[in-house]
């Protein structure tokens, strides 16, 4: 699924029984957790149990974590680091565009 920076949802294109697997949702650094939100509503609308979304990150601030893992309690969080100090360079450099 693709989420545009206003929380448009652009794109998404599920498996037609998503409604009974697990999720892996990949975001990479989430600064707020609003992206993220719109793109676990959209999982969810899809009849995805909040149970079977894993939402994997790299970065993650302390606040957005927080606000998330209120918002949603039964989904699971890995992130790699919890910091303020996000690096915003990161996706430059992962991608070499820098």
């Amino acid at each position: 699924m693709l989420v545009a920076d206003d929380m448009r949802l652009l794109y998404s294109r599920f498996m037609p029984d998503i409604a009974e697997r697990r999720v892996l949702l990949l975001y990479p650094i989430i600064i707020t957790g609003i992206t993220v939100s719109k793109a676990v509503s959209v999982l969810l609308s899809n009849g995805v149990a909040e149970s079977n979304i894993l939402l994997l990150s790299l970065f993650t601030t302390p606040s957005s974590l927080d606000q998330i893992s209120k918002q949603y309690p039964r989904m699971t969080i890995i992130t790699s680091d919890v910091d303020n100090h996000i690096p915003h360079n990161f996706t430059t450099k992962y991608f070499g565009t820098d």
